[in-house]
């Protein structure tokens, strides 16, 4: 025979990551009232949307489930109420409309959900809600004395080591650019001695690119000078070529002459 343990420890399972609350009360326990009801297992899923309430009442025998007549009004304590028990102890035509039916395995090692429970939207039940804050739940200090200073030590060190990488970084940044600005200084100087000897050419061949304006007019007098010079130039080493000539021819005819002599 299944007992109402097991139904309870099944229910447990099927609400392992909820908050699930068995014997679960909506008022004080120490003092009962009329309006006081106790569910056999309430749960609610951690989760915001949608914000859901689940209710169980469990039902091992024929006669206690024909002689209790609260089912119902369990229904303005959860979004989906169920009755769960072992299988073909209760038929679903025998309860209201919106209350589920879960029936056990023979083993009792899983629920079969013969009907499923009308979902109802419905007010938070606060007084629950007072239940369990005072009465079944224990507030913990994630963090003790100790432990808190130990956190704010590793906090600390979190921060300086990201500090630390933080330099290191930016270290090898100016480095990187400090290297790069080098670079172009090196270059520009090298350009601007190659223009300091193309310059120094130019006027040579009697050009000042400093005397006139800009990129066109230099490329049309630089043309212009430069067809000037040429033939002079030319001109110059024919003449040069013709007087080493006559140098040589010179020199043959005394030669000739001492040997004769």
């Amino acid at each position: 025979m299944i007992r109402g343990s097991d139904l309870l420890a099944l229910l447990a399972e099927r609400h392992k990551s909820d908050v699930f609350v068995p014997e679960c009360k909506n008022g004080p326990t120490q003092i009962k009232t009329a309006r006081q009801l106790r569910l056999d297992a309430w749960a609610m899923p951690r989760s915001w949307v949608p914000l859901r309430f689940f209710g169980y009442e469990i039902k091992v025998s024929r006669s206690d489930f024909l002689k209790d007549d609260k089912i119902p009004a369990y229904l303005p304590l959860c979004t989906d109420l169920y009755v769960a028990c072992q299988r073909n102890l209760i038929q679903p035509e025998e309860l209201p409309a919106e209350i589920g039916l879960l029936w056990a395995s023979d083993n009792a090692s899983r629920f079969f959900t013969k009907r499923k429970a009308v979902h109802r939207n419905i007010s938070p039940p606060i007084e629950l809600f007072a239940y369990i804050l005072m009465c079944r739940t224990k507030i913990k200090c994630e963090l003790g004395p100790i432990d808190r200073m130990e956190h704010y030590k590793r906090m600390l060190q979190e921060r300086k080591d990201l500090g630390r990488s933080i330099c290191k970084a930016m270290n090898r940044e100016i480095s990187d650019r400090v290297k790069g600005a080098e670079l172009r200084a090196d270059e520009a100087e090298a350009k601007a001695l190659q223009l300091q000897n193309v310059e120094r050419a130019f006027k040579e061949l009697g050009f000042d690119p400093s005397s006139v304006g800009g990129y066109y007019n230099i490329r049309s007098r630089l043309r212009s000078a430069l067809s000037l010079k040429i033939p002079e130039t030319i001109a110059l080493a024919h003449k040069a070529i013709d007087q080493i000539k006559e140098t040589r021819e010179s020199a043959t005819e005394a030669c000739d002459e001492t040997e004769a002599g």
